[in-house]
């Protein structure tokens, strides 16, 4: 499906290659493959924003977990940033995006919360809590 662009629609193969990076034990392949997975979205909509998101916030977390913290923070800050254009910051998915941003880049408190509404904030606040705890 991967190859056929007349199978599936281009977020049905962008999801298909998140999935196989979920699976792959490889650091370097499973980066390859997110990366893989935002090609394959040409034009980000409202219908797939959110899906582009989730993409970034994935490849941020590879890259953090494989040493590279600027390419982290490029990713993660991409994700909330779409969030943010597409009004989605109130959907359940900005959350651990958001609270992964604040917890690994702390400096960058207050322009996190500027992303976050006030409801998120909230359950921020008690996800970080518990995480110290």
């Amino acid at each position: 499906m991967q190859k056929r662009k007349s199978i599936g629609t281009d977020s049905d193969r962008a999801l298909l290659l998140d999935f196989q990076a979920t699976l792959e034990t490889k650091p370097e392949k499973a980066i390859k493959l997110e990366k893989d997975a935002l090609a394959q979205i040409e034009t980000i909509t409202a219908d797939n924003a959110r899906l582009v998101s989730n993409l970034h916030a994935n490849l941020g977390g590879l890259y953090r977990m494989n040493a590279h913290p600027n390419l982290a923070r490029e990713h993660m800050e991409k994700s909330i940033s779409l969030l943010d254009q597409f009004n989605l910051l109130h959907i359940n998915d900005s959350i651990p995006q958001i609270a992964n941003y604040a917890l690994i880049f702390p400096e960058n408190i207050l322009l996190t919360l500027f992303f976050m509404s006030m409801n998120t904030i909230f359950t921020c606040f008690r996800i970080c809590e518990n995480s110290y705890k």
